[in-house]
């Protein structure tokens, strides 16, 4: 009799016990729906912002000077005939120059959400002290790649 109420006592924790591991584990699915869930709406909103560029200019414009300031680079500077603007906000970091922007204070910058603009900010961290490893390391959409420099490879005759 003792023996038959133990095994009732464990068969009642081990219930217990598996319940628990099983809300744990749609927690978790759950936790990682989510996850893919923010991923794709993060990614929509990126889709959603490829006709977007940010211009960083000077500070002390007015926003229809700088339209007009944007409308003449565009057709002067880089050639670019009908550019329509639909709306103009003052945004945005200094970031690199294009070639013919060169010396002109004035940078050019893809739209992104912000956690996709912070994931690549991270990312980049990550490359430089790759790089600073000799390692050969670039930022691809989200993910960093990092691989071994690529030796030239020499033929029989020591040509390469």
């Amino acid at each position: 009799k003792f023996i038959h109420v133990n095994d009732e006592i464990v068969s009642s924790k081990f219930e217990i016990v598996k319940e628990k591991t099983k809300k744990v584990s749609n927690q978790v699915k759950d936790r990682s729906n989510v996850n893919k869930i923010n991923n794709k709406l993060r990614e929509i909103e990126d889709r959603s912002r490829r006709n977007n560029l940010r211009i960083k200019e000077s500070e002390h414009e007015t926003w229809e000077d700088s339209e007009l300031e944007v409308l003449k680079l565009f057709e002067e500077t880089l050639e670019i005939k009908n550019v329509k603007i639909e709306r103009a906000h003052r945004t945005g970091l200094r970031g690199e120059s294009k070639m013919k922007l060169k010396g002109m204070n004035i940078y050019l910058n893809e739209d992104f959400c912000f956690e996709t603009v912070q994931i690549r900010k991270d990312l980049k961290v990550e490359m430089v002290k790759q790089r600073e490893l000799g390692k050969y390391a670039f930022i691809s959409y989200d993910k960093l790649i990092v691989r071994e420099w690529a030796e030239k490879k020499i033929d029989a005759k020591g040509c390469q």
